[in-house]
């Protein structure tokens, strides 16, 4: 083979080899993003969940019953966010399952 044309066939290797890279490169990259967008999905879920704690906790510092009254009061709010993290929890599992 002549010179030009062995030239030519090493450089058409070298692009085929570089667009398999690339590719396999894409590849990763849209699994990593897919994966990321979940993460962020659940973190932004978490996030809501915090903010409404805080939301009932200053509620029920602002109810203001005295005594014991208080106390089964915010043990009661506490136990049903409790139920409601884990109802969230799974609607989380279920909605990734889909």
């Amino acid at each position: 083979m002549e010179q030009p044309e062995r030239k030519l066939e090493d450089a058409l290797i070298a692009l085929e080899n570089n667009i398999s890279e690339l590719v396999t490169e894409l590849s990763k990259a849209r699994e990593e993003n897919t994966v990321l967008k979940i993460k962020l999905a659940k973190q932004e879920e978490l996030i809501k969940d915090f903010q409404n704690k805080s939301k009932i906790t200053k509620i029920v510092k602002g109810i203001g019953p005295i005594g014991e009254d208080a106390d089964k009061l915010k043990e009661r709010i506490e136990e049903n966010i409790q139920i409601i993290d884990k109802c969230i929890t799974q609607l989380g599992r279920n909605k990734l399952d889909i």
